[in-house]
């Protein structure tokens, strides 16, 4: 579920996006495409490892060292039913 940010939390996302580029140029679009989503996804990435975490201990989801040396994520097949009762409870 996407968050809904107020305006002084956007304020915040541009502030921290000039302190790290402080001789940034852009138009309203180009700040909302570049600067803002920039700063949420340096934020959601944490919040994803984390639930990423949560999903392989719950066996939900496996992982594996992929050719790029990278953990790879993918569904746990054998937890299909579990993983549709799940989201059948939350609506999704």
């Amino acid at each position: 579920m996407c968050s809904v940010k107020t305006t002084r939390e956007i304020a915040g996302d541009i502030l921290a996006y000039l302190a790290r580029h402080p001789e940034a140029d852009d138009t309203v679009a180009g700040i909302a495409e570049w600067w803002v989503l920039e700063q949420e996804l340096r934020c959601r990435v944490t919040d994803v490892r984390k639930a990423v975490a949560q999903l392989v201990q719950q066996k939900l989801l496996t992982e594996r060292k992929g050719k790029d040396a990278q953990i790879h994520y993918c569904v746990n097949k054998e937890k299909a039913a579990e993983i549709a009762a799940i989201l059948n409870k939350k609506g999704k």
